[in-house]
């Protein structure tokens, strides 16, 4: 690549400084909230006080949406603004939904009076990251001086996306043994597993190459001939997770918005039908099928069900399982019911030492615990057979807190949750020149801190080791030479 652009069209437009019109922006927000009492009252017309808890919840949600816009330097994919989003769907909506449908959302039944107080405790953790976010570091305005990666020719790519395809198979391989009861206890494939990261970076990068226009014709037949059709095979043999189908989806939509600045509606409005009406009741209904069949027979037999249904089977299976799936405010509605009464306080148990069981393979600690958060939550809060030990349910990150500490570590949590958004979008690109390799790094962060459904120590242990695993690699990189730091053609300080 012989020309680095000090910054393409969308970083500017990122740190063009507008003036704060704050007056205008709360009364966008206050007509979003009004807007939401009214269209969700006549579903809750009957609970005023979660309509107004759910409509503060829209309002925090997006207001950093309405801040950012009114300054003329909106970025929708900043973590904090997704981070937002998912929140609002998952606690906010998912309150309304559980409560007016508790027999095709709720966990049982009997968690629908603790759903108010759930969303009143979600709404002060959203509050709190807010705080956290904007707390610990000042704004950035205009570009901070620094070098950024280039990359020498095919030999880099070559590198991460053949060390990716390794980590990307490896983790199906793992899941899919694991699904079907298969003891791996120490065996290599969790270990080559953890490059699985290395995969979504190395397809964040790809997309990023080739829509700035900064991809030279090999690097591009790299990624068109070579590892676009490894993706449709990791797809593919991943049925049972339907996760990786809409990273694998998302990920160059948001690529496409980093580059060049557009925010692709229609492609995201697609995207948004495919997963609930194809990959829903197609990766739900494959999941049912034998895991002892062969990949071809699964399909097969999955084919067979799906035509078997009726129109309002189809619907139930897509629409509503979308619904229950979304609605993760069951977990901390269920945590509310059950702890101290039943269930008492873990203080730390499930954080602190399964933080650092993540982190240490098991190479080093022979006797580390094996962690089945997933299914030990859904056994303890009884919202499985207790005798059930595959079925997962998502414990979520409000829902885990809660669980040790009440409402103040939701509080306390969800600060610092704020502060390491903050952290890793400052690092990685906020005030900072386009730089594809940060950017691809800032992609893959932010997958991660989406899985709202998971162990908060498996999220934290994740995140650390991915970042880690990234920045050695670049480190590495430079040693080789397929790397090298130079510093764009202009920048101006930041201020």
């Amino acid at each position: 690549m012989s020309e680095i652009p000090s910054n393409l069209a969308l970083p500017e437009n990122h740190r063009r400084r507008g003036r704060g019109r704050n007056v205008q922006t709360l009364r966008i927000a206050g007509i979003m909230a009004l807007l939401v009492i009214l269209a969700a009252s006549t579903l809750v017309s009957d609970n005023p006080l979660l309509l107004i808890i759910v409509a503060a919840m829209a309002t925090v949600c997006f207001m950093p949406t309405l801040r950012e816009w009114q300054r003329s330097r909106l970025d929708v994919f900043a973590p904090v603004n997704v981070v937002a989003y998912l929140w609002f769907i998952f606690f906010g909506l998912g309150s309304i939904w559980v409560y007016t449908d508790p027999e095709g959302v709720a966990y049982d039944k009997y968690i629908v009076p603790y759903v108010t107080t759930a969303a009143w405790y979600c709404l002060l953790g959203i509050v709190a990251m807010m705080v956290g976010y904007y707390m610990f570091w000042r704004p950035v305005h205009g570009s901070i001086k620094r070098a950024i990666y280039r990359i020498h020719g095919v030999p880099y790519l070559v590198l991460v996306v053949g060390l990716g395809a390794i980590g990307g198979f490896a983790e199906i391989a793992s899941h899919r043994l694991h699904f079907i009861g298969a003891a791996l206890g120490s065996g290599w494939l969790n270990q080559v597993a953890q490059l699985a990261p290395l995969n979504r970076f190395a397809w964040a990068l790809c997309w990023l190459l080739l829509f700035s226009g900064l991809a030279t014709s090999a690097q591009r037949r790299l990624l068109l001939l070579v590892f676009l059709p490894f993706q449709i095979a990791i797809v593919a043999t991943s049925l049972s997770d339907k996760s990786v189908a809409g990273t694998l989806a998302g990920i160059p939509l948001v690529a496409l918005w980093y580059t060049r600045g557009k925010l692709p509606w229609r492609s995201l409005l697609a995207l948004f039908l495919v997963l609930v009406f194809v990959v829903f009741p197609l990766f739900n209904t494959f999941r049912q099928v034998d895991p002892r069949l062969s990949f071809g027979q699964r399909l097969q037999a999955t084919g067979v069900l799906i035509s078997e249904w009726t129109g309002e089977e189809y619907l139930d299976r897509s629409v509503d399982v979308v619904k229950e799936r979304l609605s993760l405010v069951n977990s901390v509605a269920v945590v509310i019911r059950d702890v101290p009464r039943w269930v008492p306080y873990a203080n730390g148990r499930t954080l602190f030492v399964p933080t650092l069981a993540f982190l240490v393979p098991r190479v080093l600690w022979p006797g580390k615990p094996t962690l089945t958060m997933g299914t030990d939550f859904a056994r303890t809060f009884r919202v499985v057979h207790m005798l059930d030990y595959e079925t997962n349910m998502a414990v979520t990150v409000p829902g885990e807190l809660c669980w040790n500490f009440s409402w103040p570590g939701i509080v306390v949590g969800m600060l610092l949750w704020g502060a390491a958004l903050r952290w890793v979008y400052r690092r990685y690109y906020e005030g900072l020149p386009f730089d594809v390799i940060r950017v691809a790094i800032l992609i893959v962060t932010l997958v991660e801190f989406a899985h709202f459904g998971a162990s908060l120590a498996g999220q934290i242990a994740n995140l650390m080791r991915t970042l880690l695993i990234l920045e050695f690699l670049q480190w590495v990189s430079l040693r080789l030479r397929l790397l090298s730091l130079e510093f764009p053609r202009s920048t101006r300080t930041a201020e």
